[in-house]
């Protein structure tokens, strides 16, 4: 159980999708250090996504050892919305201004001019308003 705790509090880490300053604090808070206002469970990932610091499509992939390919530049990547025959479209958000976006990505053509070579991608703003 620990080295498993260990190893999911290093791949969100690696991953990006939580704030590292939060990470510490919940990491604490789930060991039992501290009261807690969700439901006690033995699942890190979980535990994360009760508090609302991950979406279930980003627990999914943390919880099948997928921990890389979440942020792309400014963008934390937050679901899948659509496969089409050659790009992926993510519901994503800039971690600056907190506005959420579309993103369109090709993974078969690499930026060159990106010192990692990611894939271009295509950012469209959205609104998730209800009104």
């Amino acid at each position: 159980m620990e080295s498993n705790f260990l190893t999911q509090v290093e791949q969100i880490r690696e991953s990006e999708t939580v704030p590292e300053d939060l990470l510490r604090d919940l990491t604490q808070r789930f060991m039992g250090k501290q009261k807690d206002h969700v439901r006690r469970t033995t699942d890190f990932v979980e535990y994360l996504e009760q508090y609302g610091c991950l979406t279930s499509w980003q627990a999914d992939k943390l919880r099948r050892g997928k921990y890389k390919g979440f942020r792309f530049d400014n963008y934390l990547l937050l679901s899948l919305i659509e496969v089409r025959s050659e790009t992926s479209v993510f519901l994503a958000v800039d971690v600056d201004t907190q506005r959420h976006v579309h993103i369109e990505l090709d993974p078969r053509r690499p930026n060159p001019k990106h010192p990692t070579g990611m894939p271009i991608y295509v950012v469209t703003p959205v609104s998730l308003d209800k009104t």
